[in-house]
């Protein structure tokens, strides 16, 4: 969240664990706790559909309803390109896509790898430069030999980490 405010994109971030809602929101990130649906809870951010959706849960169900959150594209107007659903998240097993509502909207799907040297490069610049501050994502350090259970942690829906570190 913090590398796409750095770019300047407007923000909207929608999570189950309030305390991850309130880590955001002091970080300047407009956040909101889930309510009801995910598509109930940021229509009033973004009534017509979002240009870019990042879905960085891991949990496949909420990628199904991001697939709603993007922006429609109007009927007819072959200029414009489809919204785009960037999926960050790891997935413990394979998830579905909804297609129809995909191929309505001509949605982009941009499936990120764990990183290149060209965004480690990007990240430290960012960082050098003051930008990205790294207190500001790391939520926790722990060691590799916990990584199994900082993992599980991880993937809960009420943890209040964001992320995590291991020092090596």
């Amino acid at each position: 969240m913090l590398c796409f405010r750095t770019a300047g994109t407007r923000l909207v971030a929608v999570d189950r664990s309030a305390a991850r809602v309130a880590r955001a929101q002091a970080l300047g990130i407009g956040a909101v706790v889930l309510a009801t649906s995910l598509r109930e809870t940021i229509l009033p951010f973004q009534p017509e559909g979002a240009d870019v959706v990042v879905d960085a849960t891991g949990h496949a169900p909420v990628l199904t309803d991001a697939v709603g959150l993007a922006r429609a594209l109007p009927w007819g107007d072959e200029n414009s390109a489809g919204a785009r659903l960037v999926i960050q998240g790891s997935y413990p097993e394979g998830v579905a896509i909804p297609y129809a509502e995909v191929f309505a909207r001509e949605l982009q799907l941009i499936v990120l790898r764990e990183c290149t040297v060209g965004d480690i490069h990007a990240l430290l610049d960012l960082v050098t430069r003051g930008l990205l501050l790294l207190a500001q994502v790391v939520s926790d350090v722990a060691s590799p030999e916990d990584a199994a259970s900082v993992y599980a942690e991880l993937r809960t829906v009420d943890t209040s980490w964001v992320t995590a570190a291991f020092c090596w």
